[in-house]
């Protein structure tokens, strides 16, 4: 079998049951995506939980605490990989993420850890221009974001401030 790793396969709640499942696989657990700080981490891997933290840029506050979580990793003799499933925003932030990745967290064979490419109908998927090629996603180059963001969704799907 060709498989990266075991995402998320249990509740966070019980980290014991994650150990005990980690230390009877061959595959590689990753989880962490809904953290919501660095250091809520520490606990995971101090308890041998996962082999690869994943880490949300946009869960973790931005790409100074992703890159926190990192160091964390690295403590911990862990790989790392962006999480990025809440849309193209998520994503783009993510690739520049992943491209801070130092060489210690990164997979064997592969020179970038892979990304998640959400492909579920999702109006948010469409904000800012990312089209793959042949498995590969490149960083814009412009300034800022290296990209424009489309306002057109942003105004349609804007939060008035009412209830639901």
């Amino acid at each position: 079998m060709n498989i990266g790793w075991l995402e998320e396969p249990l509740p966070f709640d019980q980290p014991q049951d994650y150990a005990m499942l980690r230390s009877r696989l061959s595959v590689p657990v990753a989880g962490g995506e809904n953290r919501k700080s660095p250091a809520q981490f520490v606990p995971l891997l101090s308890q041998r939980c996962l082999d690869i933290i994943q880490p949300d840029v946009m869960h973790v506050n931005g790409i100074d605490e992703f890159r926190d979580c990192l160091q964390i990793a690295r403590y911990f003799g862990v790989r790392a990989s962006a999480h990025a499933y809440d849309g193209s925003l998520s994503r783009l932030y993510a690739l520049f993420a992943q491209a801070c990745l130092p060489p210690w967290s990164k997979m064997k064979n592969d020179h970038i850890e892979p990304i998640e490419w959400d492909v579920m109908e999702n109006p948010f998927t469409d904000l800012v221009s990312l089209q793959p090629s042949k498995g590969m996603a490149h960083i814009p180059k412009g300034k800022g974001i290296g990209t424009e963001i489309n306002m057109e969704i942003v105004n349609r799907y804007k939060w008035d401030g009412s209830a639901y």
